[in-house]
């Protein structure tokens, strides 16, 4: 007996497959960009004979930027109901920017281009990640094994970035992300045109959002977690560097920690069945003590190679984590709203705050600066059995008071 809905779950299946791919080649072009970027903007900037706090202060701008052009941009993909075209727009913005630092050479002047590359770098990523979550949601589309591809050209990046600089001079780095991102404009276009109804939203849900004390913790515990990794992401191929690590090897560590980041991904929706989004976090916690104070102790590129495995739960669990309770708790009308509130404080300000701090810690104590990144992780630990406790694992309502009666109501659906 033919089953009626075999058609209907084929097409589906058809449906997942095509946007998927297509998520897939937008986090492999955007991260193939960052894994230029990322980890090796500081020795671009450490080339141009810019200070550690200096450092600190331009890798951070981009940061504080996404605090606001993040939300703004993510308020109005909420209210037009559309990402991509969003996205591509920006994206062109963003290529054109960056031939903007073949202009500059003084401190501040470079400032003044981080700025403007932030504006439009910023909002990308949150409004690529909500795209995806959207999807997940509609058509069950599995978040982990489509950003898996990004971290895979990262990987790819990365360790080349490496290999070059072994020969090429530190400017090579601009030109090679000023090339990977007509790959992100072409990410961009690719994506699938996954569209909402157009709603009207006061500017108010945000900030509603935001005062909800789950949402806040949530926010906090994440902004602890992540910005463990400050030192490292500011500083940490520039002191194994000094320490007599090659750039090949200073690569191909990055590589470790992003491969253990894949096998996570890949076994992403079952580790989020089994353990749910707090668990995750908790794990990210207790990883980070162990990997900051290993690191802290020692250069020995054996140590290091053992430790960097657990990036996987320092950032990759984390994140996870952090995207499947918004996929779960975030309502439906604010969803880019929400991963754009994310991203700005728990990626963005907490970020831009520890950054500078960082440059100045790493300027004093050198790698035993990694203790507090030790101490942060902690702090992000108790902030995820605090939020376990607090959130019942429902979809968060941030319906307005009802004397606001001529209000349009936000909630959870």
């Amino acid at each position: 007996m033919t089953d009626p809905l075999a058609p209907q779950s084929s097409e589906l299946h058809s449906e997942r497959r095509t946007i998927s791919v297509r998520l897939a080649a937008y986090y492999t072009a955007n991260f193939a960009k960052g894994g230029v970027q990322f980890p090796w903007w500081q020795v671009f900037l450490e080339g141009r004979g810019f200070s550690a706090p200096e450092i600190g202060w331009l890798m951070g701008i981009r940061f504080w930027i996404g605090l606001f052009s993040g939300p703004v941009v993510g308020q109005f993909a909420d209210k037009w109901g559309e990402r991509r075209r969003i996205m591509v727009g920006l994206s062109v913005c963003l290529f054109l920017t960056y031939w903007l630092y073949l202009l500059v050479g003084s401190f501040w002047a470079f400032a003044g281009v981080g700025v403007l590359v932030a504006v439009f770098q910023a909002p990308i990523g949150p409004l690529g990640d909500s795209l995806t979550l959207m999807n997940a949601r509609r058509i069950g589309v599995d978040y982990g094994r489509v950003r898996l591809w990004g971290s895979v050209s990262f990987i790819v990046t990365v360790f080349l970035a490496g290999v070059m600089l072994e020969t090429a001079p530190t400017d090579a780095i601009l030109w090679s992300i000023m090339a990977l991102s007509v790959l992100v404009i072409v990410g961009c276009w690719l994506l699938p045109d996954t569209r909402v109804e157009p709603k009207k939203i006061h500017w108010s849900a945000s900030f509603r959002l935001l005062s909800n004390p789950i949402f806040s913790i949530f926010v906090l515990t994440c902004a602890l977690l992540q910005t463990s990794h400050a030192i490292m992401y500011g500083f940490g191929n520039i002191y194994w560097i000094e320490n007599g690590i090659s750039q090949t090897l200073t690569g191909l560590l990055w590589v470790e920690g992003v491969v253990a980041e894949i096998v996570l991904f890949w076994f992403g929706s079952s580790l989020v069945k089994r353990y749910g989004p707090v668990g995750l976090m908790v794990m990210g916690s207790v990883a980070g003590f162990i990997r900051w104070v290993v690191t802290a102790m020692t250069v020995d590129v054996w140590a290091l190679g053992l430790v960097q495995l657990l990036h996987a739960f320092t950032f990759g669990s984390v994140y996870l984590g952090a995207m499947e309770f918004l996929k779960q708790a975030a309502p439906e009308d604010l969803a880019s709203s929400a991963q754009a509130l994310f991203s700005a404080i728990a990626m963005g300000l907490a970020m831009a705050l520890a950054l500078p701090l960082s440059g100045y810690a790493f300027e004093q104590w050198a790698g035993h600066s990694y203790f507090l990144m030790a101490g942060l992780s902690l702090l992000g630990g108790i902030g995820a059995i605090v939020l376990g406790r607090r959130w019942d694992g429902e979809r968060l309502d941030i319906t307005p008071p009802s004397s606001s009666s001529n209000s349009k109501s936000i909630s959870a659906s």
